[in-house]
């Protein structure tokens, strides 16, 4: 069950994330995260794609744009890597922004 205190902390962390804005190159900052996460070429490709489509180049779009890639792989398992991955992002697990410059 979601309480008020919980959904206010998930909401908080996701308005840190959208804050932080990629102050380099986006390129870099999910070849950075491909290699965190060991994605494939493939996928390195869907969410560079998708992260430069959505038009959010902060933390919030980087998880935006792993999570939509989930949708464009074969494998389930691996979808659900994906989707985990975009949350771990949010939760501010896998710092990319900062040293993509």
């Amino acid at each position: 069950m979601l309480t008020e205190q919980t959904f206010s902390k998930l909401v908080g962390k996701m308005k840190e994330a959208a804050g932080e804005k990629i102050e380099g190159d986006p390129v870099k900052a999910v070849e950075l995260l491909a290699e965190r996460l060991s994605l494939n070429e493939g996928e390195r490709g869907s969410v560079l794609s998708h992260l430069i489509s959505g038009g959010d180049l902060s933390r919030w779009g980087i998880a935006n744009a792993v999570t939509r890639t989930a949708h464009d792989v074969e494998s389930y398992d691996r979808a659900d890597e994906l989707e985990a991955f975009g949350g771990k992002i949010i939760e501010g697990e896998f710092k990319v922004v900062e040293k993509a410059a």
